[in-house]
């Protein structure tokens, strides 16, 4: 192995480790048993203009439980240049979401934002950059409870965590 190659295997291994632990774990009935059929509405990870969105009988099935969880991710590239153009999509879209993940933000590490950056309804998050391109973000609906886990929370010259 080269070094620069073994140098690089080091430093992921310093990396935070996330855990996924389920509240299934603590019904027995469910220990044994498949976590992704007790899903409400399968996962969905499809490319949709507004109005496919708007018309697709799986979404609209889904967002109607009560209890639903809904993300949606955003290569934003530049929240400041981009802000107007993310509330024009979710104003077209029929749809609250339960979190909106920004990326790409390009929210620079000892910077403001230029722009406001707050988005009615929703708490925001960021873990800004080093570099002219990075950043992430989170806005959470604030009828969530959340916690922030400083302990996976980085900004690196290669990437951010939240």
């Amino acid at each position: 192995m080269n070094s620069n190659l073994q140098s690089r295997t080091q430093e992921y291994s310093l990396l935070p480790r996330l855990d996924i632990s389920s509240s299934e774990s603590n019904i027995p009935h469910l220990t044994r048993s498949d976590v992704d059929l007790h899903i409400p509405c399968e996962l969905n990870f499809n490319y949709y203009t507004s109005e496919t969105f708007n018309n697709d009988n799986d979404i609209i099935e889904c967002f109607n439980g009560k209890n639903s969880f809904s993300a949606l991710n955003c290569n934003i590239r530049s929240l400041s240049a981009n802000y107007d153009n993310l509330v024009n999509l979710l104003s077209e879209l029929a749809f609250t979401f339960s979190l909106i993940g920004p990326t790409e933000t390009k929210i620079k590490l000892n910077q403001d934002p230029i722009v406001n950056t707050k988005l009615s309804g929703y708490h925001y998050l960021s873990q800004p950059t080093y570099s002219n391109a990075g950043g992430v973000g989170f806005y959470i609906k604030k009828d969530l409870e959340f916690t922030v886990r400083d302990d996976l929370t980085i900004s690196k010259n290669e990437f951010e965590a939240l």
